[in-house]
């Protein structure tokens, strides 16, 4: 969708909105706990970009399940070369040898489960250990352990929480409690 019209907003609401609901009402979250709070987390929908999140392998294959039948009910395409896969269970610099894959079947209505093809051509390629993924605009291995991942993140996540408290604003006030 075309980004900065005025229209974008109520595009993306109206384009992805049913998307978010159905990974919200069936997909499988990853629970992630920073500064002593539990999040559930499936997916983080941006304009133009979707981060997708699963608490193991097979969570993670039926929320990107979800967005494959998604994809093949609207025709909307994906970006393969664009796509990456990324990985807290690996071996600290280890390229992962799995990756999750778009091709598949859904069966059993919205509420139902995602078949994938087997075979490596199906999968998408993970990234290589030493390349970066961007995952709310911070740059993390794409494979590692989850200390090391999450000590990142709780970084940029305090950085960003820092730079807002000076001008009275605390919309992270969440995860800065005590600080």
């Amino acid at each position: 969708m075309a980004q900065g019209e005025i229209t974008s907003p109520v595009e993306f609401d109206c384009g992805q909105g049913p998307l978010a609901r159905w990974l919200c009402d069936h997909g499988k979250p990853v629970e992630l706990t920073m500064k002593g709070k539990t999040l559930k987390v499936v997916a983080l929908q941006f304009c133009d970009d979707i981060d997708v999140y699963g608490g193991s392998k097979k969570d993670l294959q039926h929320n990107v399940g979800i967005v494959a039948e998604w994809c093949r009910v609207t025709q909307m395409k994906m970006n393969g070369p664009k796509s990456s896969y990324m990985t807290t269970e690996a071996t600290e610099g280890i390229t992962p040898e799995w990756s999750p894959t778009l091709k598949g079947t859904w069966v059993g209505g919205r509420d139902g489960e995602f078949i994938p093809d087997t075979g490596p051509e199906t999968q998408s390629a993970p990234k290589a250990a030493s390349e970066a993924v961007r995952t709310l605009g911070v740059c993390r291995a794409a494979s590692g352990t989850i200390d090391t991942q999450q000590a990142v993140l709780e970084k940029a996540v305090d950085k960003i929480a820092a730079s807002l408290k000076q001008y009275g604003y605390h919309p992270m006030q969440f995860y800065v409690e005590g600080k």
